[in-house]
């Protein structure tokens, strides 16, 4: 009996001292903890730093805050510096009837090109900018063109392409108030390209407008800029021609196309006489 106690009691004196050991080490691998960059989130609030800093530092060059004409010509500024196209108000702006909108209908305006001064020039108006139109060009590659542009206010930036592909240091282009849209961008790459713009400065809204309403009223006017590198560059102002003519009456395309001659439009007439005048002195460096 006494045995068998005894084995009973080494039994659990076993089992205590064995639940007394520590247990092996297990090796957790900690995972690193992905953190979500937020780029704008960190300039946003290294923005709101610096504009706390100037204004303590220099309130008097915020103004009278309380004005809200004061408000919106700070926010405009901060626009503009972001966006330099964009614009801001601080109450809603009326709806302008030269606003370039995406949603606009277009109307058909084709015209053919005219032969001018004994068909050395070609002359092509386009009010349209569409594939069409700029497909109808004269291929001839040795003929001078006049483009006119002076009624142009809709199109597609894809026949801007093309159009761009087709004038060249020999090319004239007109352009007037009117002038907007995808046919205005076309003429401030041109014309940094080589190509003479002729006319009166061009409406200053190369693209389409979008108007976002902000909160409290506020509006801004963001325009949408095509996604191809041939118009990356252009900003969202006028063109200035560097040959300036007022660019009114314009001649009737029917009469023009009669009679082949500019007839009162004195616009064109001096746009015959210039290209002629470049043809020439091309020809002469040509000679030589």
């Amino acid at each position: 009996m006494r045995r068998i106690l005894y084995i009973g009691l080494l039994s659990l004196t076993q089992i205590a001292v064995g639940a007394e050991q520590p247990l092996p080490e297990v090796k957790v691998k900690s995972m690193p903890e992905k953190i979500k960059k937020d780029p704008y989130g960190d300039f946003r609030d290294e923005a709101a730093k610096l504009l706390d800093t100037l204004y303590r530092q220099c309130p008097e060059a915020f103004g009278n805050l309380s004005d809200p004409k004061q408000r919106e010509k700070l926010l405009s500024r901060l626009t503009t510096a972001a966006v330099p196209d964009a614009r801001y108000f601080g109450s809603p702006k009326p709806d302008s009837k030269n606003e370039l909108s995406e949603a606009k209908v277009n109307k058909v305006s084709s015209y053919a090109p005219v032969k001018l001064s004994d068909g050395k020039i070609y002359y092509c108006r386009i009010d349209n900018l569409s594939a069409a139109n700029v497909a109808a060009f004269p291929k001839e590659s040795d003929k001078t063109m006049i483009v006119d542009l002076r009624n142009c206010t809709e199109g597609s930036f894809e026949a801007a392409e093309k159009l761009l592909k087709t004038v060249g240091r020999h090319s004239l282009i007109i352009i007037g108030p009117r002038t907007c849209g995808p046919a205005e961008a076309v003429a401030a790459v041109s014309g940094k390209l080589g190509t003479v713009i002729m006319g009166e400065s061009s409406m200053g809204m190369p693209f389409p407008i979008e108007r976002v309403k902000l909160e409290g009223g506020a509006l801004v006017m963001i325009p949408n800029r095509p996604a191809t590198t041939a118009f990356i560059d252009v900003p969202g102002v006028a063109v200035t021609p560097v040959v300036p003519v007022n660019t009114m009456p314009q001649a009737k395309y029917s009469e023009l196309k009669k009679n082949g001659s500019p007839g009162n439009d004195k616009c064109l007439q001096r746009a015959v006489e210039l290209v002629t005048v470049l043809k020439l002195f091309e020809s002469g460096k040509k000679k030589k």
